[in-house]
C-alpha cells in the first residue's frame, strides 16, 4: 500500500520471469522493514522481491562481462595449443597432439567445427562464451526444478559473478565445455532418478562420456555419481525406481572411458613434473588463495552448511532426486579437502583454481540450497552483500584490465609472433623458451614432439614457415639438454640472425649463460634487438 493512499499496487512477476511463479508481490516500503523476518504481507513487498532484484542484476552483469570484449585480447600459450591441436590434418595427428596437451579431444573438435567460419580470435574464443553462458540457464533449470525459485536465482548469482566463471567463458579452452557438460549429467542424472523414461538415461550417458572425453579430471562427476547412487542403493529407504538402471549405466560408461587410462598416466607423470609451478600446499599457499575474492565465500559457506546440516531432518523428507542433488554437490566439494591431501602425499597435484571448478560448483550448489531452503535472514543478507561486492569488484576490474582473458596470462603472443615473423628472413633460426611442458614429461625423440612445442610460433598467428627450436627450462641446462643438442648449436651459429622469445613464467631468464652458449669460448655474442611485450621477452642476435 503506497503512503498516505490507501491504494494497492500488485505486480506479478511471473509475467516477465516465468521462473518466479510464486503469485503477486506486493510493492513494499522501506527496504530495513523489508528485511525484518516475519514482515507482515499486506502492503510490503516481501524479502524475495529484493532478493530476486539483486540476483537478477548480478546475472546481467554476469552475462556481460562474459561477452565483454572476448574476441579482443591475444590468445595465450594454453588457447594457443587448442588452436594448434584443432588444426590438426587427420585423426592420427589430432590424438598425438591431445596427448601432449595432456587433455582428451572433445573440445578440439568443438574448437575446429567453430574454426571453419574463420581462423580468428572471435571463432577460436566463441564456444566458451556460449557454453558459459548455458551453463547459467542449465544451472538455475536445476535448482528451480528441484529446490526451489530463490535457490535458481541465488545459484545463477554466484556463477554468474565468479572471477573463474567469467575467465573460462571467455577462454579458448575447455573447462567452459566441461562445466556444461557437468551440469547436463547432473540434470539428466536427476530426471532418471525420477523415474523418467530411456531418452533421458540415453541423454544422461551421452553427456557424462562427452564430459570425461573433454577434460580428465571431471570424470570426478561420474565417481561422484557412483559413490551417492550406491549410497542410495545400499542405504536408503526411499530407492528410486530407476536407480539400477542408472547404476548399470554408469558401469558401461567406465568401460567406456577405460581408453583414456594412458593418458591419465602421462598426465599423472606432467603433474609430478609440474611441481615448480603448482605448489604443495602450505600455509603460505593458503594465504595466496586471498588473492581471489571468491575465496570469502567460505565465510557464507560455513554457517550455509550448518543451516543443511541443522534441516536434515526436513532434507530426509524431500523427493529423492532432490536428496541425491545435495548429496552429490556435498560429493564435489569434498574434493577439495582429497585434493589438498593428494598434494601433501605427492601423489598428484591438481591445485590450480581452473582444475576446482567442480568444488566451487559443489558450493554454489549447497548455498543456493541453504538460501532457498532457509528461513534465516542473516545467510540471505550476507549473500546479497557478498554479490553487491562481487558485482563492484568485477566491474572495477573490467574498466581497468577490461576482459579476464588479457590480464590473467599476461602474454602478448599477436605482438610477438607479428614482429618476429616481419623481421624474420630465410635461413634464420627461432629459440623459444615458452614455459611448456618441462624434459621430464616429453622425449625430444618422440614423432610430432618438436613441432608441439614449437607452436607458439608456427600455429596461429603465423602464415610462413620458420625453423624454430625449443630452448630447455632453465638457462643453465643449454648445453645438456636434449632440446639444444650439438645440431642445433651449429644451425643457430650459421644463421644470419638469431631470434629468442622466452616466457619468464615466475623466474627471470639468463640472458648471460645463453650468450656464452652461442657463441665462441671467451667471446659471449650481445643482442642487437630487445623487445619486451607483455609477459614476453625477445632479443635478436647477428652471428
Amino acid at each position: 500500500m503506497t503512503a498516505g493512499l490507501g491504494v494497492e499496487l500488485r505486480w506479478d512477476p511471473s509475467r516477465v520471469f516465468p521462473i518466479l511463479r510464486t503469485g503477486p508481490v506486493e510493492v513494499l516500503i522501506p527496504a530495513t522493514e523489508r528485511l525484518a523476518a516475519g514482515a507482515p504481507a499486506a502492503g510490503r513487498v516481501r524479502t524475495d522481491v529484493l532478493e530476486r532484484g539483486i540476483c537478477a542484476l548480478a546475472l546481467a552483469l554476469g552475462v556481460c562481462l562474459r561477452v565483454f570484449r572476448f574476441w579482443g585480447p591475444s590468445l595465450w600459450l594454453d588457447e594457443m595449443g587448442t588452436a594448434h591441436v584443432a588444426a590438426a590434418r587427420g585423426w592420427a595427428t589430432l590424438v598425438e597432439r591431445c596427448r601432449f596437451d595432456c587433455n582428451p579431444p572433445v573440445s578440439h573438435l568443438v574448437a575446429r567445427i567453430f574454426l571453419l567460419f574463420g581462423h580468428t580470435e572471435f571463432f577460436l574464443r566463441l564456444p566458451s562464451v556460449l557454453f558459459g553462458l548455458a551453463s547459467l540457464v542449465l544451472l538455475m533449470r536445476i535448482l528451480s526444478r528441484w529446490i526451489g525459485a530463490r535457490a535458481a536465482w541465488y545459484g545463477g548469482a554466484l556463477l554468474a559473478l565468479n572471477s573463474r566463471g567469467i575467465l573460462h567463458s571467455q577462454e579458448a579452452r575447455m573447462y567452459s565445455l566441461a562445466i556444461f557438460l557437468a551440469l547436463a549429467s547432473l540434470y539428466l542424472c536427476l530426471r532418471v532418478i525420477e523415474d523418467a523414461g530411456w531418452p533421458y538415461l540415453a541423454g544422461y550417458a551421452a553427456a557424462t562420456l562427452l564430459l570425461g572425453y573433454t577434460h580428465l579430471i571431471f570424470n570426478a562427476v561420474l565417481a561422484g555419481q557412483i559413490a551417492v547412487a550406491l549410497g542410495f542403493r545400499l542405504w536408503s529407504s526411499g530407492r528410486p525406481g530407476n536407480l539400477d538402471r542408472l547404476l548399470a549405466t554408469q558401469g558401461l560408461l567406465l568401460a567406456l572411458l577405460a581408453p583414456l587410462a594412458p593418458l591419465a598416466r602421462s598426465v599423472g607423470g606432467a603433474s609430478r613434473a609440474y611441481y615448480a609451478w603448482i605448489e604443495r600446499p602450505d600455509a603460505a599457499w593458503f594465504a595466496g588463495l586471498l588473492e581471489w575474492p571468491e575465496i570469502s565465500l567460505a565465510v557464507v559457506l560455513a554457517p550455509g552448511l550448518l543451516l543443511l546440516w541443522r534441516k536434515r531432518a526436513q532434507l530426509q523428507n524431500r523427493t529423492a532426486a532432490e536428496r541425491f542433488l545435495l548429496w552429490l554437490a556435498a560429493a564435489y566439494l569434498a574434493i577439495f579437502p582429497a585434493a589438498v591431501a593428494a598434494a601433501r602425499l605427492g601423489v598428484l597435484n591438481i591445485l590450480q583454481p581452473r582444475y576446482l571448478l567442480l568444488p566451487l560448483l559443489g558450493a554454489f550448489v549447497l548455498l543456493a540450497a541453504a538460501a532457498g531452503k532457509g528461513s534465516e535472514p542473516a545467510l540471505r543478507v550476507g549473500l546479497c552483500v557478498y554479490l553487491g561486492l562481487g558485482a563492484y569488484f568485477q566491474i572495477a576490474v573490467a574498466r581497468q584490465f577490461g576482459p579476464w582473458v588479457g590480464i590473467f596470462p599476461n602474454q602478448d603472443w599477436r605482438a610477438a609472433n607479428e614482429w618476429v615473423e616481419t623481421h624474420y628472413r630465410p635461413g634464420d633460426v627461432v629459440l623459444l623458451r615458452a614455459g611448456l611442458t618441462p624434459v621430464k614429461v616429453l622425449r625430444p625423440d618422440e614423432p610430432g614432439v618438436q613441432d608441439f612445442l614449437s607452436f607458439p610460433l608456427k600455429g596461429f598467428y603465423n602464415r610462413r614457415p620458420l625453423t624454430v627450436f625449443n630452448l630447455p627450462w632453465d638457462a643453465a641446462d643449454l648445453g645438456s639438454s636434449p632440446y639444444t643438442p650439438p645440431a642445433v648449436l651449429n644451425q643457430a651459429r650459421q644463421a644470419g640472425q638469431v631470434f629468442v622469445l622466452v616466457n619468464p613464467q615466475r623466474d627471470p631468464w639468463e640472458w648471460g649463460s645463453l650468450e656464452r652458449w652461442l657463441g665462441s669460448p671467451g667471446h659471449p655474442v650481445s643482442p642487437v634487438e630487445k623487445r619486451r611485450f607483455l609477459g614476453l621477452e625477445l632479443r635478436v642476435y647477428r652471428l
